[in-house]
C-alpha cells in the first residue's frame, strides 16, 4: 500500500510540474507589453542582433539565460528536484511574471533558489512505520505467553488413572492381606526392597516423619492413616528379613510381600518399575525400581502420589488437604 501509494504521489506531482512548465506546443509564453517592450535589432559580424539593452550588451549573440526543466532520471528515484539559476544581471522580472516564476515548486521560493520537493514517503515515516511494526509483533508475543500461561493454569484433567487394583500378598505373621483389608482407611503405598542401601530406607524414614507430623498436627487423620511397605524383591526378602528390617523404622508400617507371580502383578497394576541389575560374584544383587509413594483415600481409590523431591511438610499438607476435602 506504501508504494502504491508513493506511486501515485510522484506520478501525480510529476504531471503538476509537466503543467507548469512552457513549451512551444501549447503556444508559448507572451511578455507582458507593458513590461517588455519590443526589441530593436541591428546588424553586426555575427548577423542582427538585439541592441544594447537591459536584455544583454550590443554585438553579443543573446545565447542563453534562465531557465528550468526537469531531469527524469532523477525523477524516477527521488523526489522531483527543480533548479532554477539566474544571472545577478539578468532581467528584472515583475508584475504576474514575476509571481508565476515565483510559484514554481513549492511557492516560497525566489529565482536563484534550490527548491526540493519531498515525496510522500520519508526515512523518518519508515523508521515510524517500522518501530509500530516492531511493537505490534512484540505485543503479540507477549499476549500469547500470557495467554497460553493462563490457559497451562485452568487445564483440568478428567477421569482417574488406571494405577492400582484387586492385589493379595502375605503379611508378616503369614496371613493372606488384600486391597480389602484396609477397607476404610487411608493408604501410605510405598515399593523397595530391604537390601536397599540408600533409597529405601531415606523414603521409609519419610514417611514416619510424616506420620509423626500428622498425629501432632491432625490426631483424627493421622488415625485413619496406614502406611504400607511391599517387596519387590521377594526371593530375597523373606518374612525372617523384613521382621529384622521392620525394627529400624516406624512402627505403624505393615510390610508384605508374596510369591514373585504376586508381586510382579501387583507391580504392574501400579505401574511399577522393577528391574534386577547384574548380580555381584558373591551373588548379591541390586534392584532398580520407581520410587513413588502412592496415596489411597478410604474407598481404595488413588488420591495421590508422592515422589522423592517432596518433603515430609509437603506431603503432610498434601495428605490434610485430600482428606478435609473427601469429608466436605
Amino acid at each position: 500500500s506504501c508504494v502504491a501509494y508513493y506511486n501515485i504521489e510522484r506520478e501525480r506531482r510529476l504531471e503538476t510540474a509537466m503543467g507548469r512548465v512552457v513549451s512551444s506546443e501549447s503556444g508559448g509564453w507572451s511578455p507582458n507589453p507593458e513590461v517588455m517592450a519590443p526589441r530593436k535589432f541591428e546588424l553586426t559580424k555575427w548577423g542582427w542582433f538585439p541592441k544594447d539593452d537591459g536584455f544583454g550588451a550590443s554585438g553579443k549573440p543573446a545565447i542563453g539565460g534562465p531557465w528550468s526543466l526537469i531531469d527524469f532520471r532523477v525523477a524516477s528515484r527521488a523526489p522531483i528536484r527543480r533548479y532554477l539559476s539566474s544571472s545577478a544581471s539578468g532581467p528584472k522580472v515583475t508584475g504576474p511574471a514575476a509571481n508565476k516564476t515565483q510559484g514554481i515548486g513549492s511557492g516560497k521560493g525566489a529565482p536563484g533558489t534550490f527548491i526540493k520537493d519531498r515525496g510522500p514517503v520519508s526515512w523518518p515515516s519508515l523508521f515510524m512505520v517500522g518501530l509500530a511494526a516492531a511493537s505490534c509483533v512484540a505485543y503479540y508475543n507477549i499476549e500469547r505467553e500470557r495467554r497460553l500461561e493462563t490457559a497451562m493454569g485452568r487445564v483440568v484433567s478428567t477421569g482417574k488413572p488406571a494405577i492400582g487394583g484387586p492385589w493379595s500378598l502375605i503379611d508378616l505373621d503369614g496371613n493372606l492381606v488384600t486391597n480389602v483389608s484396609f477397607q476404610g482407611k487411608w493408604l501410605l503405598l510405598y515399593f523397595g526392597f530391604a537390601r536397599c542401601p540408600d533409597i529405601c530406607p531415606s523414603e521409609m524414614l519419610k514417611i514416619g516423619r510424616v506420620i509423626d507430623q500428622l498425629k501432632e498436627t491432625h490426631p483424627e487423620l493421622a488415625s485413619k492413616i496406614v502406611p504400607l511397605f511391599v517387596s519387590v524383591d521377594p526371593a530375597r526378602d523373606s518374612l525372617s528379613a523384613l521382621k529384622t528390617y521392620a525394627q529400624d523404622f516406624h512402627p505403624d508400617f505393615i510390610f508384605l510381600t508374596g510369591s514373585p507371580t504376586q508381586v510382579q502383578q501387583m507391580a504392574k497394576k501400579y505401574r511399577v518399575y522393577v528391574s534386577k541389575a547384574e548380580e555381584t560374584e558373591d551373588g548379591d544383587y541390586l534392584v532398580d525400581h520407581s520410587i513413588v509413594v502412592y496415596f489411597h483415600d478410604d474407598g481404595g481409590e488413588l488420591s495421590d502420589c508422592f515422589t522423592q523431591s517432596m518433603r515430609p511438610k509437603d506431603i503432610a499438607e498434601k495428605i490434610v488437604e485430600r482428606m478435609s476435602n473427601a469429608q466436605q
